[in-house]
């Protein structure tokens, strides 16, 4: 009698001991493992081994570890890490390659998160995250169990910013990252009446120029010039007050 679909993937002989049932305990202890170590630690292999197994084994999966590995792909970006996990979602017995499809709410919310910081809209994802943390929905509760979340979605989002700003604003700045810090390395500008100014990564070519640049702003060019210039010619009249003549020295024959 010939084996079904299902019990073909479900063979361990297929995969091999890798993908073998008794390892998915384990791999999901790793996975909470992680999330409970801040950003630093990040198996990559195991959760995208249990996933696989999530695959083959679909009634042991559960919907909290896939949601961790996601949020801790998401921490990852730009790696591909979340893009690899974004297709093990998809049964191997679906018909659609579509992962947010049929899909629990607490993972297409993730899906959507992933969708804005690809996207790079920033302020949608800062909404919405906060939005669900506020309301303690299913997805607040499981972002507030992964240990520096927000922290390693900041560093992503900072390195978008490197590639597209040489300075940007700091309300805009704080509204991109929804903090008030400034990263490291990055430069502070403070503008008298106006909005500061955040220098990114500058040299000091760079900050000397926007120095220049935001003095002109405070003190037109055109104001300048006859400043400096009447101080030019103050400063020759002292020189020429201060002269004193030189005595002339007597020959010989006058001595």
């Amino acid at each position: 009698m010939e084996s079904t679909e299902t019990e073909k993937y479900q063979d361990p002989d297929h995969w091999g001991n890798h993908y073998a049932l008794p390892r998915l305990q384990e791999l999901e202890a790793r996975v909470l493992a992680d999330a409970a170590s801040g950003i630093s630690s990040h198996d990559v292999a195991a959760h995208l081994s249990t996933l696989k197994l999530y695959q083959i084994y679909p009634d042991h999966e559960k919907c909290h570890i896939k949601g961790v590995i996601l949020a801790k792909a998401l921490m990852a970006l730009p790696s591909e890490v979340f893009t690899c996990c974004r297709f093990l979602l998809c049964s191997l017995l679906a018909q659609t390659q579509e992962p947010r499809e049929e899909q629990p709410e607490l993972i297409q919310k993730l899906l959507e998160l992933g969708e804005q910081l690809e996207k790079g809209r920033f302020l949608q994802f800062w909404r919405l995250r906060l939005r669900e943390g506020a309301e303690q929905t299913p997805l607040g509760q499981l972002l507030e169990t992964v240990v520096d979340f927000d922290k390693g979605i900041r560093q992503f989002m900072v390195s978008v910013i490197e590639l597209a700003f040489q300075k940007i604003s700091m309300s805009s700045l704080s509204s991109l990252l929804n903090t008030s810090e400034i990263p490291r390395g990055w430069k502070l500008l403070k503008r008298e009446g106006q909005d500061e100014i955040v220098l990114v990564h500058p040299n000091e070519q760079e900050l000397m120029r926007t120095k220049m640049a935001t003095a002109e702003q405070l003190f037109p060019l055109e104001r300048l010039i006859p400043i400096f210039a009447r101080l030019g010619r103050e400063t020759q009249r002292s020189r020429t007050r201060r002269r004193r003549p030189i005595p002339q020295r007597r020959g010989i024959d006058q001595r």
